[in-house]
């Protein structure tokens, strides 16, 4: 495309209809790629549909971030953030790479359009969502056996930095929130069945369990990033408390007790029964007298 070509596509005193048709726009279909990992790499595609009329246009939110002629000439609004290349377009797809993923660009929807605005009307089809992959960044850690009406101490793990805070949830019910600097607090109707340790750090994170119920024992513990439950959970972030059994001690001690009040009752018989017995001879002989 020459450079008077593109001056007209972004002046508009030299626009003419010739370029600018707002009409007859193809259908376009984003696609946000698979799961993608903050801090990493990712590549967005466009399908197209039809005759490209205006040129292809990226938007993250309202930003337009990458401007494509119907001839195939792209402009980046951020070259070292989103990068195109001239291989990755033709008439019916679009190609582009954000590069470093952040938070806010999970948050963010991400439109392709045969237009250079974005329109009320446009197709549900033509914006997308970043999918996250949660990366194995924590590890949920329910410690030893534990005992009925006992505290017991559960420990969340961290890898990586947190960007978002940690909470801990008992099934989908947060149970403890804490920010990215730690500042940790307990839901207000949680106040009284959960603590958290003063020692928790940038590696660990630790939820105290006031006094562990029967219902405790059947739930799953999990400590996630962020503050929402997510729709898939790590296996490794998850974890289940394990009720304590008899050592082989406590287990010999309730053996012989048992066989001790057996021992008692089968005693306890026999001089009963001998007392009876007696009695029914002396019974006998008085009457024989």
């Amino acid at each position: 495309m020459s450079q008077a070509a593109i001056d007209r596509l972004h002046r508009p005193d030299l626009q003419d209809s010739a370029l600018i048709k707002l009409w007859g726009k193809a259908m376009t279909t984003a696609d946000c790629g698979a799961p993608a990992l903050v801090g990493k790499s990712h590549t967005l595609g466009c399908e197209i549909s039809g005759e490209i009329t205006n040129g292809i246009n990226w938007f993250r939110g309202v930003e337009k971030i990458i401007t494509c002629f119907k001839e195939g000439f792209c402009i980046s609004s951020n070259r070292e953030k989103y990068q195109v290349f001239p291989e990755a377009h033709s008439a019916t797809s679009h190609q582009f790479i954000i590069n470093k993923i952040t938070e806010e660009d999970m948050e963010m929807t991400w439109s392709c359009v045969d237009d250079t605005k974005l329109s009320p009307t446009m197709s549900v089809s033509s914006s997308c969502k970043i999918k996250r992959e949660y990366d194995i960044v924590t590890t949920a850690d329910c410690g030893d056996e534990v005992d009925e009406g006992k505290p017991h101490v559960l420990t969340c793990r961290m890898r990586n930095p947190i960007a978002h805070g940690i909470t801990w949830f008992r099934n989908r019910d947060s149970v403890l929130i804490c920010s990215k600097d730690l500042k940790c607090v307990v839901p207000v109707n949680k106040q009284g069945l959960y603590a958290f340790s003063s020692t928790n750090n940038l590696s660990s994170i630790l939820l105290i369990i006031a006094s562990v119920s029967a219902d405790d024992l059947q739930h799953s513990w999990s400590c996630i990033v962020g503050s929402s439950y997510p729709p898939t959970i790590p296996t490794s972030s998850t974890c289940r408390l394990k009720q304590a059994h008899l050592s082989g001690c406590e287990t010999a001690l309730i053996v012989v007790i048992i066989l001790a009040i057996i021992a008692a009752f089968v005693v306890g018989l026999s001089v009963w029964y001998c007392c009876k017995t007696k009695r029914f001879e002396n019974s006998e002989n008085l009457q024989s007298d």
